[in-house]
């Protein structure tokens, strides 16, 4: 039989007649070295390996130019020294610099791991290597003026390479897969899919700020996350609800809420994309995906291990069977990215997600007085620190209305007070008229003012109230929370324990 022939059948049953093998040489190669040598090479499909083109360097490549049912594609060296290779179609783009400069170890001498295929064995059948009309050529042009063409068939069984040929040539040869795959290709098979580094769990910490903008945010504008240069270690740990570092400072100032921050943020930091689908895309491309009006533009700032400043840039769709489609904000590339949890989900990110779900975080060591208007009576909480430490709070002096209050009482009944959270964001439209129903005077020991908190009822939304702070409206909360604190007065005031979980 032809050796053509008897490898097209031995590459069907290949895994079987190796694991065959595998048993037989395991059973009776014995202690002999020279048979178990003599056994392997038999096997390794090697004995008629050749460089096509011997003799030339990766350094001697000035371009590669290949052509598939993709289009047609050139590659160059721009650096021979360093043998850096650079496809023009791919310069501004995030491309993978190890496959781009990893071309050129085979198309300086085109290496065939096996002879398949010879004249003098008998007429070859071209049809069965799929190179009576190869769809994928190569060609090395190197800095003496001359080149070298293969043309690239169909793929051999078993995943063992491709066949090909020398142009022109009457010999079929065996590449390896590796070797020929990007010159089977189109544009995508260069990109990187790694879009983000990986911060291990900590991207937190090189995080510096960002901008997010699209029409997923929820808000008119872009929204803008900083540095908040106010916060010190000693307010943070006497704080105690878990304030970042961060301040969103447009559309309007607040604090954000830093676990669903970091846990983002640690989602972005690394972010990988399942595939590619398209490079320098057309405004119709960018359509399909979502991405002409993307749902989200993000601008992020951070610093690398040396502390150099980087920026991510992204644009995505939203999400759609489990998947979203994003961009950079150049558009050179559209990748298909599996959609992250929901509890990490930047690409649901909205301005309700990412503000505090605290509506302020008054610190108890910095405040004199605590004022609680509710059903027409007023409870002043008067607020004396220890003498001894005032970060104490354990041993404040509170009373109401001049009457002393138990500490412990009171300081759960404090955390019920900044507990309310936010549920919504309120319509412009939103101008309540009469009494709130409750109302909350924060007054600062330092003199710096007094902070006012109100709880007004909705008309239509007899489960949201309302909330004002310092007179702006801009979010509600639960009216069960409004019902809690009033509630509670009673009990601080009889010293009985309180729950703080509503």
């Amino acid at each position: 039989m032809k050796k053509q022939v008897k490898y097209l059948i031995a590459g069907g049953i290949v895994l079987v007649l190796l694991i065959v093998s595998l048993i037989f040489l395991k059973q009776w190669a014995g202690d002999s070295s020279s048979s178990s040598s003599e056994s392997s090479s038999e096997g390794a499909f090697t004995s008629e390996s050749v460089y096509l083109n011997e003799g030339k360097t990766i350094k001697e490549i000035e371009s590669i130019s290949f052509t598939n049912p993709d289009g047609d594609f050139t590659i160059t060296q721009t650096d021979p020294e360093k043998t850096v290779f650079m496809m023009e179609q791919l310069k501004d783009t995030p491309y993978d610099e190890s496959i781009l400069n990893g071309v050129g170890s085979f198309t300086s001498t085109f290496y065939a791991s096996d002879t398949i295929a010879k004249p003098e064995d008998g007429d070859i059948n071209w049809t069965l290597y799929g190179l009576d009309n190869p769809t994928t050529q190569v060609t090395s042009h190197y800095t003496d003026g001359t080149s070298f063409t293969v043309q690239i068939g169909s793929k051999a069984p078993g995943n063992m390479g491709y066949y090909g040929k020398v142009l022109d040539g009457d010999t079929v040869y065996l590449f390896n897969k590796s070797d020929v795959e990007p010159y089977t290709e189109n544009l995508t098979y260069y990109i990187s899919k790694e879009l983000a580094p990986d911060f291990e769990d900590y991207a937190f910490g090189y995080f510096t700020g960002m901008t997010v903008d699209g029409a997923g945010t929820g808000v008119d504008g872009k929204i803008v996350v900083q540095a908040d240069t106010e916060i010190t270690e000693e307010n943070q740990d006497t704080a105690g609800t878990g304030v970042g570092d961060f301040l969103i400072t447009a559309p309007k100032k607040s604090q954000t809420d830093s676990e669903y921050l970091e846990d983002m943020l640690n989602t972005i930091f690394p972010l990988k994309a399942e595939s590619v689908l398209a490079v320098n895309p057309t405004k119709e491309q960018l359509a399909e995906y979502g991405l002409e009006n993307p749902n989200l533009i993000y601008h992020i700032d951070y610093e690398n291990d040396d502390g150099e400043a980087q920026v991510f840039e992204l644009m995505c769709s939203t999400i759609q069977n489990g998947y979203f489609y994003a961009s950079p904000l150049n558009s050179s590339v559209i990748y298909k990215i599996a959609a992250p949890t929901e509890d990490r989900n930047f690409v649901t990110l909205t301005y309700s997600k990412l503000v505090h779900k605290l509506f302020i975080v008054p610190y108890l060591n910095k405040l004199s007085e605590i004022k609680v208007t509710a059903n027409g009576e007023v409870y002043d909480f008067g607020i004396t620190p220890s003498p001894e430490d005032e970060s104490d709070t354990a041993n404040y002096s509170i009373t109401c209305n001049g009457s002393p209050v138990k500490i412990s009482s009171f300081t759960k009944f404090y955390q019920v007070l900044i507990g309310a959270r936010k549920d919504s964001i309120l319509t412009e439209s939103f101008n309540p008229s009469g009494e709130p129903l409750l109302k909350v005077e924060y007054t600062y020991r330092d003199g710096s003012g007094v902070e006012v908190v109100e709880f007004h009822p909705i008309e239509s939304d007899k489960r949201r109230v309302g909330v004002s702070v310092n007179g702006k409206f801009e979010f509600t909360a639960r009216t069960t929370y409004v019902n809690k604190v009033i509630s509670d007065i009673q009990k601080v005031l009889n010293g009985e324990s309180i729950s703080t979980d509503f």
